[in-house]
């Protein structure tokens, strides 16, 4: 029987499809690409704390790292929980919160996959994970199928997750104006 695969093995070849690498979990800034343009981002301590489990996650789950991928991703990442990474929490809420309005069935299955699937935002370390056999680490995580079938209750809890900051963000900017108008007039 031949050698599996270990988790180091497949986040090397992750780095050579996408053009990512170890050493750019260190960088200040996130070149993020936009159509023929490039937007720099800081990339916080904290962010920097995620991005290799996050990048861990695409390995594991095998979801893409185009805009529809990442969107899948953070879904799964909420659904499977990010422990106490709050920059993970905020920053998949937001693309979760806008990927759902073109892609509400795709994120809605990554959701639910989390949901019966376990993070890596909640092992101490990870680093002693990488020369594990891909399949052991997937087997460890739970990882759910990639064509679960939503329950009613996963239906309810991303409806839930999804609308709630749309909601306080409308009603937010509402008082905000209506405050203004008051003051105005």
């Amino acid at each position: 029987m031949g050698q599996q695969l270990t988790l180091r093995d497949a986040r090397d070849q992750y780095f050579e499809t996408t053009g990512f690498t170890e050493a750019s979990y260190k960088d200040t800034w996130l070149k993020l690409p936009i159509g023929r343009f490039n937007v720099y981002l800081p990339s916080p301590p904290s962010r920097r704390r995620c991005i290799a489990r996050h990048d861990l996650h695409h390995v594991l789950t095998g979801y893409g790292t185009n805009w529809v991928g990442e969107f899948e991703m953070s879904a799964w990442e909420v659904g499977a929980g990010c422990g106490n990474y709050w920059f993970a929490w905020m920053i998949n809420t937001q693309s979760v919160m806008v990927g759902a309005i073109p892609y509400w069935s795709k994120l809605l299955t990554a959701f639910s996959r989390g949901r019966r699937s376990r993070s890596l935002y909640h092992e101490p370390t990870i680093d002693n994970l990488l020369d594990r056999p891909i399949d052991e680490l997937r087997a460890r995580l739970e990882l759910a199928p990639d064509d679960v079938e939503p329950t009613t209750r996963e239906r309810v809890a991303f409806a839930v997750y999804v609308l709630t900051p749309w909601v306080l963000a409308l009603g937010l900017g509402a008082a905000a104006i209506a405050l203004a108008a008051k003051l105005l007039f």
